[in-house]
């Protein structure tokens, strides 16, 4: 994933036609948007359009293997998997054209300036398209560490890399980018045949139309390099403004984390005292339990010794109710004998009286 702008392809385009190349090397397959453009202009806007007419040897260096699919054999007859700073200096070459379509700023300055020197020697022209400046930052994404931006680029960088022709420009949120493109010799004379909104390099230092040029490409540049510092110093403050919003958040975080946790020790204490209550609670439900099942049992003891003692009552009842009955009948008795002794007496008396008189 590079930060390729959509300007770039028609000034690369007319580059590779008129490169006409027979052998290209293409530096960071990726999605092999460079090998189908080469494949396209160079040979089917050449009237080889079916693949068995195809003339052009088109080699790529690809260090994620992921990124290569089925697709890319159709397009590439050889792709080199690995690192280019192992790969790229060891291949036979030479090749009329080698392309760095945004890969260099995913390698060290060094390791970038060593392998533009390598291919400037072993190739007719070397196409790159390179973001401009320090704002470009890119971290490791899809599992693919090589995305990581390892280096910045300014323009500069490519003066001493025999440029021909190059074009500077914004990519689609307002960075600068440029396109070079660099060759010893030039053979196909792209410094004066090559269409270019900006500046000519050209063989005879000194005009005053190409100071002119290098004057006000200058001028431009100089423009877009203090547009990018205050873009730069403004994402700066709003990284500064960012960084106290989350140091503000963190803090509050953390604020909110402590009152968390100790509204979930609470809970905890709240849940142990509940749970020492159940405890509590349960233990005097047994007691109370054992309790009632043992006035249970009195209970039972008592109803059945108070039905012993009321069946020995109606016994004893009964007994002195037969008691009572023979005494009434023995009382009778009594009676009937008494009123006898009574009348006896009474005509005793009567005798003697009589006897008496």
């Amino acid at each position: 994933m590079g930060t390729s702008n959509w300007q770039q392809i028609p000034f690369c385009i007319e580059a590779i036609m008129k490169i006409a190349p027979a052998r290209v090397l293409d530096v960071g397959v990726g999605f092999g948007r460079w090998g189908i453009l080469v494949r396209e202009f160079a040979e089917v806007w050449e009237g080889r359009v079916f693949k068995d007419q195809w003339t052009i040897r088109i080699e790529g260096i690809e260090a994620f293997p992921r990124s290569v699919g089925a697709y890319h054999r159709e397009f590439y007859d050889q792709i080199h998997i690995g690192d280019a700073a192992t790969v790229l200096p060891p291949l036979p070459g030479p090749w009329n054209l080698v392309i760095f379509g945004d890969s260099l700023e995913h390698v060290t300055k060094d390791v970038g300036r060593s392998l533009l020197s390598t291919c400037l020697e072993r190739a007719d022209y070397v196409l790159v398209n390179v973001p401009l400046g320090d704002g470009h930052p890119q971290g490791e994404a899809y599992g693919n560490p090589f995305e990581r931006h390892l280096s910045a680029w300014d323009v500069g960088d490519f003066d001493s890399c025999h440029p021909v022709r190059r074009l500077l420009m914004r990519d689609y949120i307002g960075r600068p980018y440029g396109s070079f493109v660099l060759s010893r010799a030039d053979p196909k004379d792209l410094r004066t045949s090559l269409y270019a909104p900006v500046s000519v390099f050209s063989n005879a230092a000194g005009t005053g139309g190409d100071l002119q040029s290098l004057a006000a490409e200058s001028g431009e540049l100089r423009a877009m390099l203090d547009e990018s510092r205050a873009e730069h110093e403004a994402t700066q403050r709003a990284r500064t403004a960012l960084r106290a919003e989350f140091d503000r958040l963190a803090a509050s975080s953390r604020e909110e984390i402590e009152r968390l946790r100790a509204a979930e020790q609470a809970v905890r204490n709240a849940e142990h005292a509940a749970r020492a209550e159940v405890e509590r609670l349960t233990l005097a439900l047994s007691d109370a339990l054992a309790r009632e099942e043992s006035l249970a049992l009195q209970i039972s003891e008592l109803q059945s010794r108070s039905a012993h003692v009321e069946a020995t009552l109606q016994a004893e009842i009964a007994a002195w109710r037969l008691r009572l009955a023979e005494l009434s009948a023995q009382l009778v008795t009594a009676q009937d004998r008494v009123g006898f002794l009574t009348a006896l007496c009474d005509r005793a008396v009567a005798r003697l009286r009589g006897g008496l008189a």
